[in-house]
């Protein structure tokens, strides 16, 4: 999953002080096979989770899952820690 590059796409809603997130990302790593996962931050929640729900190659039967903490956002960039199973 390292030195890949893709697209995700999202919604926010937020409501007075707290905003729920969701979305799904698709990449490609460096040997050219593809991975989806999708994503959510509950409102009010400090980490998100994630979910592998597709893939080619050697993410072909992956059953990856975590969790994720937003430690930057910037315009329309974001980033954070990840972690969780990825075996």
């Amino acid at each position: 999953m390292n030195l890949s590059v893709g697209d995700c796409v999202g919604t926010a809603i937020t409501a007075g002080s707290k905003t729920d997130a969701s979305g799904l990302c698709t990449r490609k790593d460096k040997d050219g096979d593809l991975y989806s996962y999708e994503w959510a931050m509950p409102a009010g929640a400090d980490k998100g989770t994630w979910k592998f729900v597709s893939g080619t190659g050697k993410y072909a039967s992956a059953k990856y899952s975590g969790w994720w903490q937003q430690t930057i956002a910037e315009g329309k960039v974001a980033g954070g820690i990840w972690g969780g199973n990825c075996r």
